[in-house]
């Protein structure tokens, strides 16, 4: 951007301001600030024009890409075994619309925060996008790889002899016990 003003009556038009919000669009000031709303590729310019109209330079075209945001997903305990429950959660404007993009068979509920409860040992990989109300513009997206832990589970011999033939009983020992529900062995 260049540091100077248009001298006498010539001003600075940016392009294409039919299609993008520069706070100004023209002026005698060499300085404007663009408000672009959506991802995408985005080509700018300006222009100088003197008092009777008639455009004088107009610079090359400038390539802007714009990316969502990458908005943190907080998880909340942080670490989780299987059945139990973590809550997802992303700060964003109470206003936005705001999607989870997990696996069908884990818990979703509407708004900032999600439950998922894990029921196996497979990890989980999900999304969320926040979007305006309108549901059009994305504001941002986030991303998120959970791995729940295990339980030690061990076999232990309770009695009989390991001879050929014998009866032996066996024990499973799990170490904890899960906080929801019975085990089934």
């Amino acid at each position: 951007t260049a540091e100077t003003s248009a001298p006498g009556k010539l001003s600075y038009s940016f392009e294409p301001a039919a299609q993008l919000d520069f706070q100004p669009n023209n002026g005698s000031s060499a300085r404007t600030q663009l408000r672009l709303n959506k991802p995408g590729t985005f080509q700018v310019w300006v222009k100088i024009i003197d008092a009777s109209g008639a455009v004088l330079a107009e610079s090359q075209p400038l390539s802007l890409e714009v990316v969502s945001a990458q908005l943190p997903i907080s998880l909340s305990p942080n670490s989780a075994r299987v059945g139990e429950t973590i809550k997802a959660s992303v700060e964003a404007d109470p206003s936005a619309q705001i999607v989870w993009e997990l696996p069908a068979h884990f818990q979703q509920t509407a708004g900032s925060g999600t439950s998922i409860e894990f029921r196996t040992l497979q990890p989980v990989t999900g999304e969320v996008r926040v979007k305006a109300l309108s549901g059009k513009q994305e504001l941002g997206r986030g991303s998120l790889s959970f791995t729940p832990k295990g339980y030690q589970l061990r076999m232990q011999v309770v009695s009989g002899e390991l001879t050929s033939g014998s009866p032996v009983k066996l024990s499973a020992v799990l170490d904890q016990a899960p906080s929801s529900g019975p085990v089934i062995y």
